[in-house]
């Protein structure tokens, strides 16, 4: 790699990543160009692990770097004289640790985020949880401290006694504890000893924890004397020999690298000014550098206190040399190895080191010609930071170890041999507690039937760690894996091991630990086609073992020497059951079986076979399960194994197919081919050889995945493949790959194998669809059958793109499996697949927080969505271009659907605020209150978001990137929102962290990133970085991608190479794609979007036999910008491109700058379901589940009402939850009726639960808005349900809104749900007649026991929506927003709460965070958390208040309290419930409190209620819960009041009251409902109001006088009847116009417009209705006649005659549009539609009729066929294909402006014929006037102007066999004219 000066991105708010600053100062080296010289080996020149202070300098400052602003770091007491340093970490000892991990040694490193847990026993006290340590002398505790650990406080300790002893064996209690409590995490509990003495051992015995638990942990153990320390404060930076860090996140603590020692570095930054250190380690080196040269060292970036630095002030040093001539590397401005400066402040500013773990660096020296022959004299390390970023002092501790000066043996692999550059250790050097890929070295073939390993840790899922300190460095055995990640676990195992140490005749164990054999990396050799190992002492002294695979074998050969014991070969079986082992006659054969019983994986068979006989053999135990051989004095023995799950004769077979008769060199020979056969499909140029590891090994790792399952029963020839299912025990047909986790993979590796292997793609492809052919489901995770494991049914869009990209495979069955994922419920075994919350998220629209992550359910689901959409569309048009249009429509019809889906990401997007940056994707609970509501913490992982937070999920829409950037305001604000996930502080919250203290290992990988909250460690961010180019942003996707390109893969020769898990190749195919230049962003699109290339070249090898060659001009670690591109020599402005253009091959280049060019990449836009500048608005389900269910269709409807001819639990169908029901007759009809007209342009209907076949096979759906006519929208015959719970889409052809819906079902009986999918927020049809029908039904409202709040909520809205109605001006928007506001009153209406009745605490409408929902309490009720009811309504004041709650002994709160507010969750409460411990949270006890007198009238009326709970007092300091809640229930105790009326009405009527048991009454208790009846009203009088304490109330008429209700209020009632004197109307012009009615006849009516014959029977029947009620008021009477008057003198409205206009429609609407002129065409549509519409007016009369024929005879006379423009064009084209530099410039210049208008005419659509003739005769003109050049040659020819084919006529119309149609519709309308004009002269005389 080219030397450069150190780069610093600044990712800062003030400039994020928009250019990266370059500082330069003195030249920069030029590399050497001189071969290097080819070493063997590496040879050590000078090395130290400071094993000893042998020439090492401690605490020497450098004399001329010096040191500035630096002290020595003394760490602060975590106890007042705290001595847990000095114990003695060898004599720590205990109960068994858990892993290495979570280790005993951990107490005691000072580190709350480390912890022991052990699982031995649930502690008691004769089986206590015990830890014993020492001190090297006596120490005097007088205090000691426990620390909780980071998560499970079940497993906290609860009872302990801690011990002293003098000498180890006689112990004194010196305290004991009994129910204690950590209330929170990382809490520290201090105890005083009583009485303090001397003693040099400790113990500590846990008895008891808080869950009564088998699982016991805690994080620290602190030991102190409550001396107070003398620090002496160092001047200088520390540099001292130690035991290394005291805790290291995935290696070993307390310990150096591959030792007991390290070097210490510490120091504390003063200030915030620059400061710096050089501290001399050793001197006297007496080294030359030459050209092979090179320095390596080992760092390790520690944590002060476990705090977390998120300035990295630790990562500013580095190893310095200094030289003879006095000079210094760190002046040199060298690189190392990763492309970083190697100064202090370069590896700094790099943020390339990674926390609380080694690091390796290397540089070589060799390769700069300036350090040549220098040499080095002194080592040192540096610490040297220009800006101390905090506000104040900053301590700082590090460790170096293994700092080696050597000379380097670097091979050079060419093109044709790149397996070599495979490094199969990477991903290995880390730990569960801290992923570097956590992967396992497996050999293996591409896409192998096995995987052949190296374990160190036996019987671990962890297979090999590459520290090789203690056991680690030990080799256990070689075993056969299917391990497709350590979280998923490993089966089908067996193992071996050579082994030299165990008498195969004697009786020692030749277990895992009795055979372990050291090794070194530096005889180890690990690649994907061989593994070689040489022992040179221990258990193994004198061995090799060699190993190649081959699909389903492997061959290895033993090789012993002369310093072997015994040559041995030891043969187990460690993991699994049933575990066989048969040791053959012939002694040199043997077969073995286990079963792993894990994950559908079978009985695995192994048949093996020596070349050579053993001389004597042992079994290993009476099980016989394992065997020792012996080989006597055999030097070189091979051994080949095949592996079956068929049987054991197919692993027989399998090793004859693939192993008969080759020795191992063969195999090897085999493998190494294969490999390099796959991996040279990418060759590079410009690469490293770091770079190339990288590339190389990463490309073994996406195509060590998937893995074939599949055996060949047949022969080499003539193969047959069949495998062992993995849901039963049948042997099946087919080729099936497993072992992928498609959350991981599906936008990494599938993208990666479809471009790189297409033929093994589709084979893959079919082969994951074989799961669906064997279990009926493709799982989420394959390995080999489903795990119920992480989010998303990810082979939908995998599939799908797929589709996209026109790829051969299984598609119908592949589409199958994904629309079962998608569509059918599955929700009681999700392990087999289908989607979580199935049942209800399909028809919500989104997956409620009430599921575990159910926020990344939804999101992966509206991707999968999408590529089911894709595989639909060409499914659909595949079935249209085989002539299958049926096929085709149900195709489309379920593209459209998915597409519909895949877009209803917008119900999670809370996007109320202005500023993007605070728009957020959230979780939704079913009732759609936003997660955590105000408590909202966008850094907390889990709950709703799978392994990430809110920051990553900000993006997640691939499938719709324009339409997410209009979401949050365009691309801009989308820009904008995308920055905050780079700048805000790595942090984090959840699963039990607490502001980055704690929590699981992705969180603390993600932080390591170091791109504030970017986590490229895991799957859920690998997208986000290229979600810029859809800001139109791409620079910043430039930069980005490029910084983790150089940051995150480093560490291949150290086994990191990655930062976070490397599932099935995941991690390896983002870097693999992103290096190329390009990543598959939105899966399923087709296309890629563009980063920046990290190659100068590199070159895809198509399978198709083309060439994909990617140039990076002036590329360079600086140089990350794209300034340009092109396509196969075309300029490229655009951040996608397509699938199809890379497949195609040829040439892409990059032109590369260090500066961002904004213009570049930003036209077009990516693929995306939304355009334009639209918001995203995806159809719905326009039915609702509160709906009123009748008997008999009705228009007359107020509220959605469904009517169904006998259908059973007809809302069910509607309730948006298919467990629910619904059954019918076999041909029904339902009835469904909205409030207003509606678009429905999607039915769906679910089938129910196991019965599928009882479903309609028919349907028929219609539309109407009068409820007589109706119009047929869908219909679908021959329907079917393969599945039960099956939800299918149907489109609806529907034009029009309706207001009723009729669904016709045949055939069936049953289903569970219905849909009418459209767009909810279409109001065009509310007009105020529909805004009148909503004020009806909420007049309709009871309101007799409402309270006055309540009533005047409705009645207000009532009167604001009157007020529209009233307002002859009102507009459409005002109507709308009073339509939707009075709907939303009466739902609210419907919902409110009576304030005394009781309130269930599980019923909640909004909650803090931590509130559980128990379903029939509420839990995890924790001090500080609330609950919040709406719309409580309080008739009358409460006195009293019960709650039903309990509280656990151990962790609740002696005095908690209960506060209630009303209203807010601000402010003092109005008063408080004492709640204490009740023995368990299953003990529930009831306690009433009276409310305050003084503030019960406030709860008078319409509240929301809020409960929080509190635990303040002292004695709850440490406890964490208040209490769980069954209920509240406000009270009112019984107070009768009198009811009066307020005058005497002297006989004019009779009032009663009545209460609920139909008694007459005087008095009322408050709250009770009273009936009040008004009778026998006098003739002369009627009753106009009401009155309850001066409040109006409502009433209805009775046969015998009125009726009305209220509720009893808190005080006496005085009632005011209002009877006023009955006024007679006159009626005698009514009774005339009556008569006159009656008398005309049916038959006069008959020709009368229909419209006007309603309203003429309406007004008569409501005359008639007047005249028979004597108390109707004049006003009444005559708003009666005049309706009447008017309706009889309409009666003249007679229907037109139709026919002629309907013949001229007929004709004209076969003319064809494309013919006419777009202009005359679109004026004549216009009319046409006009005259379609007065055809379908049964109410037209015969004037617009006449009118309307006219204009469509005139708009077509208007019509204008486009003229020709074939010779124009033609003329135009022989014009610009002549050379300008062959005529003279005057008639050139008259061409040239004789074409600028010809190509102006050529472009105007509505060009006549005579300005295309002029336009063409011009150019002929002007081509014939070009004047050749004299000075040219006489072969230029002058140009021919092009002619008529047709004797030089062109024709000017080109109709074809149109023409037949136009002369008779002209001649129709012509006489039509004729007709009408004599009609009208008729009508005039």
């Amino acid at each position: 790699m080219k030397g450069k000066k150190k780069q610093i991105f600044s990712y800062l708010a003030s400039g994020l990543i928009t250019a990266s600053t370059i500082i330069s100062a003195c030249p920069i080296n030029v590399l050497a160009v001189e071969k290097r010289n080819q070493l063997t080996q590496d040879e050590i020149l000078w090395h130290t692990s400071f094993n000893d202070a042998t020439g090492f300098l401690e605490n020497t400052v450098d004399q001329t770097k010096g040191s500035e602003n630096i002290e020595g770091f003394t760490p602060a007491d975590k106890i007042k004289g705290d001595v847990t340093s000095l114990v003695l970490v060898n004599s720590i000892t205990g109960s068994s640790d858990f892993n290495d991990a979570e280790k005993k040694v951990k107490l005691f490193d000072g580190d709350t985020g480390s912890k022991f847990l052990t699982n031995d026993n649930v502690p008691s006290v004769e089986q206590p949880i015990h830890i014993e340590f020492a001190f090297e002398q006596a120490q005097t505790l007088d205090r000691y401290a426990m620390v909780s650990a980071n998560d499970s406080p079940e497993r906290d300790p609860k009872n302990w006694t801690f011990y002293g002893s003098s000498d180890g064996e006689n112990w004194v209690v010196i305290d004991s504890q009994n129910d204690q409590n950590f209330e929170k995490r990382f809490e520290k509990k201090e105890i005083m000893i009583e009485n303090p003495t001397a003693y040099q051992y400790y113990k500590i015995e846990i008895t008891a924890n808080q869950g009564n638990d088998k699982l016991t942990q805690f994080a620290d153990l602190f030991l102190g004397t409550g001396e107070e320390k003398e620090e002496v404060q160092e001047p200088t930076m520390i540099t001292k020999i130690s035991s290394g860090p005291s805790e290291a996140w995935n290696q070993k603590s307390n310990a150096g690298w591959d030792d007991e020692y390290a070097l210490e570095i510490s120091g504390t930054h003063l200030g915030t000014e620059a400061a710096h250190s050089w501290n001399t380690l050793y001197k006297d080196l007496n080294i030359t550098i030459d050209e092979n040269t090179a320095l390596s060292y080992l760092i390790f970036p520690g944590l002060i206190d476990g705090e977390y630095d998120y300035n990295w002030t630790q990562m500013n040093m580095a190893v310095d040399l200094k030289f003879s001539d006095g000079t210094y590397l760190s002046d040199a401005e060298i690189d190392d190895t990763n492309g970083n400066l190697l100064t202090p402040q370069g590896q700094g500013d790099s943020r390339t080191l990674v926390t609380s773990q080694w690091n390796k660096i290397t540089a070589r020296l060799g390769e700069y010609p300036s350090l040549r022959g220098k040499v080095i004299t002194e080592v040192l390390v540096a610490y040297d930071n220009k800006d101390n970023k905090a506000d104040k002092d900053v301590d700082f501790k590090n460790y170096l170890d293994d700092i080696k000066i050597y000379q380097e043996a670097l091979p050079v692999y060419g093109d044709d041999n790149l397996a070599e550059y495979v490094n199969i250790l990477r991903g290995s050097n880390d730990s569960p507690n801290f992923s570097r890929g956590l992967t396992a070295p497996l050999v293996t073939r591409p896409h192998g039937f096995n995987f052949w390993a190296p374990v160190t840790n036996s019987g671990d899922n962890k297979l090999y760690t590459y520290q090789q300190n203690g056991s680690t460095g030990t080799l256990k055995h070689i075993t056969v894996s299917h391990e497709p990640s350590y979280w998923v676990g490993d089966r089908g195992n067996w193992e071996y091991m050579v082994n030299t140490s165990i008498d195969p005749n004697g009786t020692d164990s030749i277990g895992a630990n009795e055979r372990a054999a050291k090794f070194s990396h530096e005889n180890e050799t690990a690649k994907a086609h061989y593994y070689g190992v040489e022992f040179n002492e221990g258990n193994a002294q004198g061995a090799k073992l060699e190993l190649s695979p081959t699909m389903h074998g492997s061959a290895t050969k033993f090789t012993f020497n002369d310093s072997a014991k015994y040559h041995n070969v030891i043969l187990d079986t460690v993991r699994g059951s049933d575990k066989k082992l048969s040791l053959n006659e012939d002694k040199k054969s043997f077969t073995a079986q286990s079963n792993p019983n894990s994950n559908g994986m079978q009985t695995m068979y192994v048949y093996g076979e020596f070349d050579t006989e053993w001389t004597s053999q042992r079994y290993g135990n009476s099980a016989k399960n394992s065997a020792i051989l012996n080989f006597g004095d055999a030097k070189n023995v091979e051994m080949k194994v095949a592996t079956s799950f068929i049987s054991p004769e197919q692993a027989k077979k399998n090793l004859q197919l693939e192993l008969d008769s080759k020795d191992f060199n063969e195999v090897y020979d085999e493998a190494r081919e294969e490999w390099n056969d796959k991996l040279d499909v990418i060759t590079v140029k410009g690469a490293s050889h770091e770079q190339k590891v990288t590339l190389y090994s990463n490309l073994y790792r996406m195509f060590a995945y998937p893995n074939l399952l599949s055996e060949n029963t047949g022969t080499n020839e003539n193969p047959v493949w069949q495998y062992k299912s993995t849901v039963s025990d049948e042997v099946k047909e087919g080729e099936l790959f497993y072992n992928n986790g498609f959350w991981d993979t599906y936008h990494t590796t599938w993208a990666g194998y479809q471009l790189l292997t297409p033929s093994k793609y589709e084979e893959m492809l079919n082969g994951l669809v074989e799961h669906y052919n064997d279990g009926g489901w493709v799982p989420r995770w394959v390995a080999p059958g489903g795990t119920n494991s992480m989010v998303g049914t990810s082979s939908d869009v995998i599939f799908g793109d797929a589709a996209a990209k026109g790829t051969d495979f299984e598609l119908e069955d592949a589409y199958k499996s994904a629309l079962k994922n998608a569509s059918v419920v599955n929700t009681e075994n999700l392990t087999k697949g289908g989607r979580a919350e199935l049942n209800t998220s399909i028809f919500r629209g989104y997956t409620t927080n009430a599921t575990g992550e159910g926020f990344s359910w939804s999101m992966e689901g509206y991707i999968n969505d999408y590529g089911i959409s894709q595989m639909a569309q060409r499914l659909a048009d595949e079935a249209l271009a085989a002539g299958n249009e049926q096929e085709a429509k149900t195709y489309q019809d379920e593209a459209d659907y998915y597409r519909n889906r895949a877009m209803n990401y917008v119900n999670l997007f809370d996007g109320d605020a202005q500023d993007p940056t605070d728009k957020w994707f959230k979780g939704k609970s079913g009732s759609g209150e936003w997660s955590q509501g105000d408590s909202f913490d966008p850094t907390f992982w889990g709950r709703d978001y799978t392994e990430t937070d809110a920051y990553n999920m900000t993006v997640t829409v691939p499938q719709d990137g324009n339409g997410l950037a209009n979401l949050y305001g365009g691309p801009e604000a989308l820009g904008k929102r995308m920055d905050t996930i780079f700048t805000t502080k790595g942090t984090f919250n959840g699963y039990n962290a607490i502001d980055g203290v704690g929590g699981i290992h992705e969180q603390k990988e993600s932080r390591d990133v170091k791109l504030g909250q970017y986590g490229h460690s895991n799957q859920p961010s690998h997208g986000i970085i290229y979600m810029y180019n859809y800001a139109k942003q791409p620079w910043k996707t430039q930069s980005l991608v490029r910084d983790v390109l150089r940051r995150c893969y480093v560490g291949s020769d150290f086994g990191q190479g990655y930062i976070g898990d490397e599932d099935n190749g995941e991690m390896s195919g983002w870097q693999i794609l992103s290096s190329l230049g390009f990543f598959p962003v939105n899966m399923g699109s087709g296309e890629f979007a563009i980063g920046s290339p990290l190659y100068d070249e590199a070159t895809i090898h198509l399978e198709n036999g083309k060439e994909l060659t990617i140039k990076a001009n002036n590329n360079s670690d600086e140089n990350v910008y794209i300034q340009s591109m092109s396509v196969n020599g075309k300029a490229y402005n655009s951040s996608f491109i397509s699938s199809k253009t890379l497949t195609e091959g040829g040439q892409i280049v990059f032109n590369m700058g260090a500066k961002p060019n904004k213009e570049w990449g930003i036209e077009g836009e990516g693929t995306s379901l939304t355009t334009g500048t639209d918001i995203p608005n995806p159809q719905e389900d326009l039915t609702t589940s509160s709906l009123n269910v009748q008997n008999e269709f009705s228009t007359n409807v107020n509220k959605d009402t469904v009517v169904g001819n006998d259908i059973k639990d007809i809302a069910n169908l509607f309730d948006n939850n298919s467990n629910n029901v619904a059954v019918f007759s076999e041909d029904t009809s339902l009835y469904y009726s909205f409030i207003r007209p509606v678009k429905v342009n999607m039915l769906t209907l679910t089938s129910t639960k196991d019965k599928q076949n009882e479903a309609p096979k028919e349907f028929i759906l219609y539309g109407s808005n009068d409820g007589n006519n109706w119009s047929e929208v869908a219909n679908k015959e021959g329907l079917t349900f393969e599945w039960g719970r099956y939800t299918r889409p149907f489109s609806v052809d529907n034009n029009a809104g309706y207001q009723y819906y009729k669904l016709d079902l045949k055939g069936g009986t049953t289903l569970s749900e219905i849909e009418l999918i459209g767009q909810a927020d279409d109001y065009s049809a509310i007009d105020k007649e529909l805004l009148n029908k909503v004020i009806e039904a909420a007049k309709t409202i009871d309101q007799s026991q409402m309270g006055i709040d309540v009533k005047k909520l409705l009645n207000d809205g009532i009167s604001a929506a009157q007020a529209v109605i009233d307002n002859e001006a009102a507009t459409q928007d005002e109507i709308v927003a009073q339509y939707n506001a009075l709907q939303n009153i009466i739902t609210r209406v419907e919902n409110i709460r009576d304030g005394l009745t009781k309130i269930e605490a599980e019923s909640y409408d909004r909650a803090h965070a931590e509130i559980k929902n128990d379903g029939t309490n509420i839990g995890g009720v924790k001090k500080d958390t609330w609950v919040g009811y709406r719309d409580v309504n309080f008739n009358v004041t409460p006195d009293e208040l019960e709650v039903r709650y309990s509280v656990q002994n151990s962790d609740g709160c002696e005095k908690g309290k209960i506060e209630v507010r009303l209203d807010t969750r601000d402010g003092e409460p109005l008063f408080t419930v004492d709640t204490t411990k009740t023995g368990g949270w299953d003990k529930y006890v009831i306690t009433n409190v009276n409310i305050p007198s003084e503030v019960q009238d406030k709860f008078l009326g319409l509240h929301d209620v809020y409960f929080t709970f509190v635990g303040n007092d002292p004695i709850d300091d440490k406890q964490a819960y208040v209490a769980n809640v069954d209920y509240f229930d406000f009270n009112k105790n019984t107070v009768q009041y009198n009811l009066t009326l307020k005058d005497n009405l002297e006989g004019k009527a009779k009032v009663e009251f009545i209460d609920n048991q139909g008694n007459i009454i005087e008095k009322a208790n408050a709250g009770d409902v009273v009936t009040i009846n008004i009778l026998d009203i006098n003739n002369s009088k009627k009753l106009t109001d009401v009155k309850i304490n001066n409040t109006s109330i409502v009433v209805k008429e009775t046969d015998n006088g009125y009726t009305g209700t209220f509720v009893m209020p808190d005080s006496n009632v005085e009632v005011e009847i209002v009877l006023t004197d009955v006024i007679h109307a006159n009626k005698t012009a009514l009774t005339i116009a009556v008569e006159i009615a009656n008398e005309i006849s049916d038959d006069e009516l008959s020709n009368v417009v229909p419209a006007v014959v309603n309203e003429f029977k309406a007004a008569l029947k409501e005359a008639i209705d007047i005249l028979a009620d004597e108390t109707a008021t004049q006003e009444t009477v005559d708003v009666s006649f005049d309706r009447l008057a008017r309706a009889i003198q309409m009666l003249d409205f007679i229907k037109g005659d139709k026919k002629q206009l309907e013949a001229q429609v007929e004709a004209m609407s076969k003319l064809i549009k494309e013919e006419y002129t777009p202009v005359t065409w679109s004026k004549f549509e216009i009319i046409l539609e006009q005259a379609k519409d007065v055809l379908a007016d049964e109410n037209a009369m015969q004037e617009e009729v006449n009118e309307t024929y006219d204009k469509l005879i005139r708009a077509y006379l208007e019509l204008r066929l486009r003229p020709n423009k074939d010779l124009l064009t033609d003329l135009i084209n022989k014009a610009q294909g002549l050379n300008a530099t062959n005529y003279t410039e005057a008639t050139w210049k008259i061409l040239e402006e004789t074409l600028i208008k010809a190509k102006a005419v050529e472009a105007n659509e509505e060009a006549t014929e005579l300005e295309i003739n002029n336009a063409r005769a011009a150019m002929e003109k002007a081509i014939e006037g070009l004047e050749i050049k004299s000075s040219l040659p006489g072969e230029i020819i002058k140009p021919v102007t092009p002619q008529n084919k047709d004797n030089g006529k062109e024709k000017a119309i080109k109709t074809g066999d149109t023409i037949n149609i136009v002369y008779p519709v002209t001649g129709l309308a012509i006489a039509s004219i004729v007709l009408v004009i004599n009609k009208k002269r008729k009508h005039l005389s």
